[in-house]
């Protein structure tokens, strides 16, 4: 197609299929994603420097942050264009090569290497309609690897990508076309009623944890934090009540609890001058606290290091000392990430208020 896309009948077919128009007109810097290619860049280039472990699983924004561009930032058409920064690769070989190292992506290659080579060997049966599933299963799985050579996992394809290898690992061991049943019912170590009432019981006691730990709990979480961002009268919601619904939000995800942190920083640093009489003092109370936990947790969190900075840089108006604070928290940040647009506005904001005393 490329050797004849300047032919006529390619140029009709290519104008009337979006795909093949755009297959036949990229280059490198024409027609694809600067965002995408850039993130890849950039993860090749971290990789570089931890290439044996990489930066640790999902941790590809940090990664980003400190190999990023000065450049990429600053001009409109940039892969970090409006305010847009990636904390995947958007390659998923890259990304792990990039979180995970040498190591993590040999693992990860070898994994797709022994998927084709069961289902290839198992492709010789023999039996037609057997080899034709089979052939199925090869082209699901290879449809996925292409995929994500320009994406990353996501939840509902990763659940099929989950089912494709067990679907595999269970024809290794034979159980997918040799259902050795008559061998199970002869066994009879426990009562069958007996086995299927516990085999129930525990079924939904692990459904039910599963979802009161990991769908309700972040629920409730994300919850109290959508009150304490989207209702901005204070008449309304005011300060004591939203530093409540925080610490609940903090409490119920604590796996997850820098979010509801830096949401909450946020608000602070945005909304400083609504606070009234004691509230200030019982922020920072809070701010101290959770900030040393939340930085103790994620030690590379450039956006918890920026908010939790523009909070104690509003409070120096109280404290001189804060300024301090602030000043060691925007250090940090421009460490881990120097060339992000939030980083260069803190400095600025840093050094004009360290002006003033």
């Amino acid at each position: 197609l490329f050797a004849l896309k300047d032919t006529q009948p390619v140029k009709e077919l290519a104008g009337r299929n979006v795909l093949l128009g755009r297959l036949l007109t990229t280059r490198p810097g024409i027609g694809m994603d600067p965002g995408r290619v850039g993130a890849a860049q950039i993860g090749l280039k971290a990789f570089t420097a931890r290439p044996v472990l990489g930066w640790g699983p999902e941790n590809y924004s940090a990664a980003f942050d400190q190999f990023a561009p000065a450049e990429a930032f600053a001009h409109p058409q940039g892969f970090a264009r409006h305010g847009v920064y990636f904390d995947q690769a958007h390659a998923k070989p890259v990304e792990e090569l990039t979180t995970k190292g040498v190591l993590g992506f040999l693992a990860y290659m070898s994994l797709w290497g022994l998927l084709f080579w069961v289902l290839v060997r198992g492709a010789t049966t023999g039996r037609p309609q057997e080899e034709l599933f089979i052939f199925g299963m090869v082209g699901a799985l290879a449809g996925y690897f292409v995929q994500n050579l320009f994406l990353f996992d996501t939840p509902a394809p990763l659940l099929q990508l989950m089912l494709l290898i067990g679907w595999v690992a269970s024809m290794e061991s034979g159980a997918i076309f040799a259902f050795p049943l008559g061998h199970f019912a002869r066994v009879r170590i426990i009562n069958p009623a007996v086995a299927t009432a516990l085999l129930l019981l525990v079924l939904i006691v692990s459904v039910g944890m599963s979802v009161y730990f990991l769908n309700y709990r972040p629920y409730y979480s994300a919850r109290a934090m959508h009150w304490v961002t989207t209702i901005t009268d204070t008449k309304r919601l005011s300060w004591n009540g939203r530093i409540a619904l925080a610490r609940q939000a903090i409490s119920q995800s604590p796996y997850l609890a820098n979010y509801p942190r830096w949401l909450f920083f946020q608000q602070v640093a945005d909304n400083w001058t609504s606070l009234r009489f004691v509230e200030p003092f019982t922020i920072l109370m809070l701010a101290e606290s959770e900030g040393e936990k939340g930085l103790r947790a994620e030690p590379q969190n450039v956006r918890l290091y920026v908010e939790l900075a523009k909070v104690y840089q509003r409070a120096a108006v109280f404290d001189a000392g804060y300024l301090t604070k602030a000043a060691a928290l925007a250090e940090e940040a421009k460490r881990l990430a120097p060339h992000r647009t939030q980083v260069q506005s803190l400095l600025g904001e840093q050094r004009r208020l360290e002006g003033k005393q």
